[in-house]
This record gives C-alpha cells, structure tokens and sequence, in this order.
C-alpha cells in the first residue's frame, strides 16, 4: 500500500511573511502531517426538563485536511473522534468514540472541500461550568490533534424568561436542528438571506412577549436591529424568523436576540459573512491586478504589469493556474478568494480618492482576510487619544493596530504584534 502525501496551500510568500487564507482552502504546498485542522462549536439549548440542558456540539474535518492511503484503485481514509466532556471538579460526565472511514475513487476526491468527516452530539447535562475536548486521529498519517475550551451551561431558571443560543439555519422546512441545516460558527454564509432559530424559556410566564434582534459588530456597535413578538406557550417555545444579510459586508458579527420589558437572559451567536463572488476575468483585469503586488515577487509583479493584451493574461492565468488547488477543474478557489477580498477592500476601506485596497487595512485585509476580532475606541474630537483599531487573527497569533493620528478616517497601520 502507497501512502499518498497531501498537499497544503495555505500561503503564498509576502515580503517576509505569509499570505494566509483561511483554513477552508484546498491544499498545495507539500508537507508531512503531524496536526490535523478541524472545527467544533457548541450550542446551550433548554432540555426537555425545567432545569436541564441539551448540548449540542458540531464537528467536522474536510477530507483535504486528511491523508489517504491508495488501495488498488481508490484512496482510502480512516479517522477517529474522541469526545469528553468534564464537570468539576474534573469529573467526566461523558466520553464517547466515534470512527469515521471513508474509499473515494480518485485522487480529485480526497481533495474536495466540500466533503467532510462530520458529526453532531447532542448531551443532557445541567447547568454549571464544563470543558469539551476532541481528540482526533487520524489513523493513515497517525497524526494526534486535540483541542478543548471551558463552556457555561446556562440557568435557564435564572430569569423570568430566558433565551438560548441562536443557530443560524440554512432553511426552517424539515427537520430544523438537522446537522445538514445548520451554518455552523466556523463556516461561512454565502446566502443572502438565513434563518434563526432558538428556545424561549419560561417556567412561569405563558403571554405574548417582544423580543429584540440584533446585528452587532464585534465591537459591540449595533448595526442592525428589529422587533418581533413571540408568544410563549410553555417551558420552553421555539423561536424561528427569516434575517436578511445581503446588505452585510465580508466579516464577523454578533447576533444577539433579547426580551424587552421583563428580567431576562439574552442569547447570542456569531455570524460569519461571505459574499457570492461576482463574475471575474471577464473583461479588463486592472481591479485585480495591482494589488496582486502585495502576494508576487517584486520583478515578476513588475513584468505582469507592464505586459500588453495577450501577454498580460498569458502571464496573469500561468501565476494563478500554478497555485490552483484544483488544477482540473475550471474555476479556481484562490483566485475567487483573493478577487473577493479586494472587492470587499474597496468597499469598506475606501479613503477620500484612495482606493480600498491602497489602504493600510485593505492591505492587512487582502493579505490575511477577516479579523476574528475588531476594537475600535470609543472617542471623540476633544480627546488626547486618536481613533485607533485594533485588528486581532487568534489563529494566526496577529495583532495589527491602526491609528487614525489626524482623526480625519485615515487609519495607518502603526503595529504588528505576535502573541
């Protein structure tokens, strides 16, 4: 049996750095694994019972993050998951294994990003402070990857009324928390519009309440807000309504649904935004080309952008054809992703005549994409502070502050710290 070894794009070579995209790209660079990537989130429902908890927790790999091993004719992939979930003090409320095997039959296959080892459990505990950890395996490469993070399972009979954890659904027909509905946190929202789903609790009250829902950026700025009503018709009613988010831009946010007028505990869930790409290459290639100097080699830059008509898109197609993840196939995830990060530059970052991408944070931006985290102080004209924000990669251990000195909107890049 011949072992076929992986490979992972996620950088390109920047000045003396990384141009890194986001962990949902397909692989090209060659490497050994010995760290497997995957994603988990969690979510705090209401039991079925006053005073229990349902934990819902999702998790999931990409079959490009894995190794397979060929078999004859077809690859094979094999892996296994542990998940413990400990109380205190470090008592284990639950474990569970779970072996995940996968044959495909072509090498294409074992590459695909939209094919995944993934899972949901759903736990009965009650409320009080936990810690998850996922153990995965990978049993072809034999790499080990664990990861764990403390949890607070709610009081859901703290407050008058109470609400859950929102999730974020593809579609409310069917079988509403069905893994397949569901956008999980770590993956992004391409549609235009989704829908939200949580519990209400209330052990007592059974009455028509209104309920506020919000968008907020990561700094707590509220971007968007409206008002529903809900009547609550037991210990716990489910809450389901459309949202529109064509008018967001690419980025993080936090959904945040309240009661109003009655003592409460709100809930909250993050929203990953990422628009539908527009059409590209069809036409004039300039949108894209300059900044393409942030992610090339100075001289072949310089080459690509004093070549003329045929020779231009010669040279443009060869850059990009060479770092496509998916050589075979017609459309390119990179490149897509890179065009999107520059569009989305020009539309947020844009600076009196200067074009988004010119700027410090289009820069930062195009090169890194979406901060995990965005600060901003809150100031005014009269203080002795300038406006600054303050960008924050957890991933990618990267912080970027940028610093507005002469508080007319032109924040310049002042620092980049590791942590």
């Amino acid at each position: 049996m011949i072992a076929v070894r992986k490979f992972s794009i996620v950088a390109f070579i920047f000045f003396a750095g990384l141009f890194s995209f986001n962990l949902l790209f397909a692989q090209g660079l060659f490497r050994e694994r010995s760290h497997v990537e995957f994603n988990y989130c969690l979510y705090d429902l209401p039991g079925d019972t006053i005073s229990t908890n349902q934990i819902m927790i999702l998790f999931s790999v990409p079959y490009d993050n894995l190794l397979f091993e060929k078999q004859g004719d077809s690859f094979y992939s094999s892996v296994i998951w542990t998940v413990t979930l400990t109380g205190k003090p470090n008592s284990v409320v639950f474990t569970k294994d779970l072996t995940d095997s996968v044959q495909v039959s072509s090498f294409k296959e074992t590459l695909a990003l939209n094919k995944f080892f993934s899972h949901n459990l759903s736990v009965t505990l009650k409320p009080g402070e936990y810690t998850v950890t996922i153990r995965l395996h990978d049993k072809i490469s034999n790499a080990h990857t664990l990861r764990s993070g403390k949890f607070i399972a709610k009081d859901f009979n703290k407050y008058p009324v109470n609400v859950s954890d929102l999730i974020i659904l593809k579609k409310i027909p069917g079988a509403v928390l069905n893994p397949g509905n569901i956008w999980p946190r770590f993956m992004p929202v391409t549609a235009d519009s989704v829908f939200l789903y949580a519990d209400v609790t209330s052990p007592k009250i059974q009455k028509t309440v209104s309920l506020s829902l919000e968008i907020q950026s990561l700094n707590g700025q509220t971007i968007h807000k409206q008002k529903t009503e809900l009547t609550l018709t037991g210990w716990k009613t489910p809450f389901a309504r459309s949202l529109n988010i064509s008018g967001l831009s690419d980025g993080r946010y936090k959904l945040k649904l309240s009661v109003l007028n009655i003592k409460s505990s709100p809930g909250y869930q993050y929203l990953w935004v990422r628009k539908k790409m527009k059409s590209i290459l069809k036409g004039n290639l300039t949108a894209i080309l300059e900044p393409m100097q942030y992610i090339m080699n100075h001289s072949d830059w310089i080459r690509l952008k004093h070549a003329a008509g045929e020779k231009r898109k010669k040279l443009f197609q060869e850059f990009w054809q060479k770092r496509n993840p998916l050589p075979n196939s017609k459309t390119n995830p990179l490149l897509e992703e890179f065009h999107r990060r520059v569009q989305s530059a020009d539309e947020d970052f844009s600076y009196s005549k200067t074009p988004g991408w010119k700027t410090d944070r289009g820069r930062i931006y195009i090169i890194y994409g979406p901060p995990d985290d965005i600060y901003t102080n809150n100031t005014n004209i009269f203080s002795s502070v300038p406006p600054y924000i303050i960008w924050t990669y957890y991933d990618l251990r990267l912080k970027f502050v940028f610093v507005d000195e002469l508080n007319t909107g032109d924040f310049r890049l002042v620092s980049r710290e590791t942590f």
